[in-house]
């Protein structure tokens, strides 16, 4: 999963990983590397952490290169503000934001497509089932 700069330089992705739960956090890592995602994982576990890191980085780092990978049930800012944050910042809407949450309610989904997301996927409960579609979240974004 790379991006190019302007010499021509192949700049690895960034994937920061917000997840509050450590055994889902541990699953979708592995997973991820399972599935060929090739990248950093930078892992919090509240939208306040990942809202400071983000403001930290987007003077440093090409947001092009950044991938949020955002539950939406996170204490102290959960993923609908992360993602608002994140999508009404001109230097910061470009960054790819894939939510991860275990609702299915389809008006809660349609929420994260009408606040910026550029995937929601439902976390399987079944472990083969979500081990399979992590995987293929990461050659999803291997293709980014």
């Amino acid at each position: 999963m790379y991006d190019y700069n302007e010499t021509g330089q192949i700049m690895e992705k960034a994937i920061i990983l917000a997840e509050d739960n450590m055994g889902h956090a541990r699953l979708i890592e592995k997973n991820l590397k399972r599935g060929g995602l090739e990248g950093n994982v930078t892992h919090f576990t509240d939208g306040r952490q990942v809202m400071d890191f983000l403001g930290s980085e987007k003077k440093a780092a090409n947001p092009h290169t950044m991938v949020v990978l955002l539950d939406l049930n996170m204490p102290v800012m959960n993923g609908f503000q992360v993602l608002q944050s994140v999508k009404s910042d001109p230097a910061m809407q470009s960054i790819h934001v894939v939510v991860m949450t275990t609702t299915d309610d389809p008006n809660e989904l349609q929420r994260c497509y009408d606040l910026g997301c550029d995937l929601a996927l439902t976390k399987p409960v079944e472990y083969t089932s979500f081990a399979k579609t992590i995987q293929k979240l990461a050659q999803d974004l291997n293709a980014m």
